[in-house]
């Protein structure tokens, strides 16, 4: 009876085992085809569905009359797919003008571009043949209509994407977002249907300046003209609306011409470099002066030839004996500025700066914009005082 008891143990273990393999398998098996299932579709998916990216149409930039300073331009461009027949290239180089310089003289082995920048004539002869060997891709290009006259303010759009000015700085506006689309490929990788739209790509938003294309051109030309006359290196010039404070022009010399492909970029001196001013801070210093009540701009002020401030002389290099404030201005006087400065003082004219806007970012949005640096001091002398009317940094 023992020896029964044993073989039975035995039995029952084997049985046991046998059972929790089969359930082992069978889970396994399971969990395959419910589990795995979707990564194992998606994996054989991956084989034949391609994907890729639908650039939408980048959005144009404008002047204050609505003229395009940067647009783009939808290109169709024909290609040759894998497999397409020498006499089939042949009929269409019969139908339509391909590249010059595209010699083929067998099937073709590979993806080719051959033809660039479709006509719509040219589309429809491509859309009657039929010919699933055949795939006509959409390209945009950029277009500056000013071409130099406003390179360094708007820049440019290329291959590497938005490189310098406003296309830079507001290229999170213009660029939309892209699309998708899929197509099938057979097991040799060929591909044997044409796209499906899958996600629509959405158009970038427009963006108007206050910019003024007819001030923007005869502002560039007579900087240009100025500048070689002279021969000088660089300037700029810049064209404001007073009352409303709009920036109309904004030209910059040496430029480039963003429509060419070989351009050497040239920074945009009017917003990238700080200057050390001179004599345009003596409107400043008047219009302050004239808030604070310091003088009657009508009444005449005496005006020595020279004018002693602690050890520093400062002269005018002509004579005027007197001068209204609003003359001291117009003659640019030395002597003149110095005195007005030194009976409004320096908190005032400290102030007259700051609310001008002196120190502080500039409100265009440019990219590496600089803005300028004032030397505060808790206090200062008549002679540094005098230097602030002339020359600031």
């Amino acid at each position: 009876m023992k020896k029964i008891s044993i073989i039975n143990w035995r039995f029952i273990l084997v049985c046991s085992f046998f059972s929790l393999s089969i359930f082992a398998i069978a889970y396994k098996i399971i969990s395959l085809q419910i589990d795995d299932s979707i990564f194992l579709k998606n994996e054989g998916k991956k084989k034949y569905i391609k994907y890729r990216n639908i650039n939408p149409v980048r959005g144009t930039i404008y002047d204050r009359n609505n003229f395009p300073l940067a647009v783009s331009i939808i290109n169709y461009d024909l290609y040759a797919l894998k497999g397409l027949e020498l006499a089939k290239f042949i009929s269409i180089k019969d139908l339509i003008s391909l590249d010059e310089d595209l010699n083929i003289n067998e099937s073709f082995s590979k993806k080719t571009l051959i033809k660039k920048g479709l006509s719509r004539n040219e589309q429809l002869i491509i859309e009657t043949l039929k010919n699933n060997k055949l795939e006509v891709e959409v390209r945009h290009s950029r277009h500056y209509p000013l071409g130099d006259q406003i390179a360094p303010l708007v820049g440019f759009y290329g291959k590497d994407r938005a490189q310098e000015g406003l296309e830079k700085s507001y290229d999170s506006v213009l660029s939309g977002k892209n699309g998708k689309e899929k197509f099938y490929k057979n097991a040799k990788q060929k591909i044997i249907s044409k796209p499906i739209e899958v996600d629509k790509a959405i158009q970038g938003r427009d963006i108007v300046l206050t910019i003024d294309s007819t001030i923007q051109f005869y502002a560039y030309k007579f900087l240009a003209e100025a500048i070689k006359e002279n021969k000088a290196k660089a300037g700029t010039a810049l064209v404001f609306d007073n009352m409303s404070g709009e920036v109309l022009a904004v030209a910059s010399y040496p430029s480039y011409n963003p429509n060419d492909p070989s351009r050497v970029i040239q920074k945009n001196r009017a917003l990238i470099d700080a200057y050390e001013l001179g004599s345009v801070l003596k409107p400043i210093l008047l219009s302050s002066a004239i808030d604070n009540n310091i003088f009657d701009p009508d009444i005449p002020i005496e005006i020595p030839r020279r004018l002693k401030i602690n050890d520093k002389i400062i002269s005018d290099y002509k004579s005027y004996e007197e001068l209204t404030p609003k003359q001291v201005i117009a003659y640019s006087s030395q002597v003149g500025a110095s005195k007005i400065a030194i009976m409004l003082g320096y908190e005032k004219l400290k102030d007259a700066y700051y609310n001008f806007g002196f120190g502080k970012p500039i409100s265009i949005n440019f990219p590496s914009s600089a803005f300028g640096l004032m030397n505060i001091k808790d206090k200062i002398s008549d002679k540094e005082l005098v230097s602030w009317v002339m020359v600031t940094a």
